[in-house]
């Protein structure tokens, strides 16, 4: 299995874990947690990790069509080898935590994220 593929498969997990790490690490800048429409993320100093968080989210939208059609090429590697059921696995359960997160929003976090 090469390491490209683990690397796609890993793209919502890092967006989800960096979204939340830049809403931490602003917590601590802040003293108090990020409020929409008053703290802009790419004023703060974390505007290093926002641009690169957004960088990976703009490549989710690149990486699902590539996930989804190197699954449907190569089907028969899939069946034999247990690791790349693993990664689309964790990848399709990645691509879930990021809608169920972003539409419940607890704390904020992505009403700020994308503010």
């Amino acid at each position: 299995m090469g390491w490209w593929f683990s690397a796609l498969s890993a793209v919502p997990w890092l967006v989800i874990v960096g979204a939340y790490l830049e809403a931490c690490v602003a917590r601590m800048v802040l003293s108090r947690w990020p409020r929409p429409m008053f703290d802009d993320p790419k004023q703060l100093a974390t505007a290093p990790l926002h641009s690169a968080i957004q960088i990976l989210l703009v490549s989710l939208f690149v990486t699902i069509p590539l996930v989804i059609f190197w699954a449907v090429w190569n089907w028969r590697k899939i069946f034999s080898d247990w690791r790349y059921r693993a990664c689309i696995g964790a990848f399709a359960a990645g691509l879930l935590a990021f809608w169920a997160l972003a539409h419940y929003d607890p704390g904020r976090v992505w009403y700020w994220f994308f503010d």
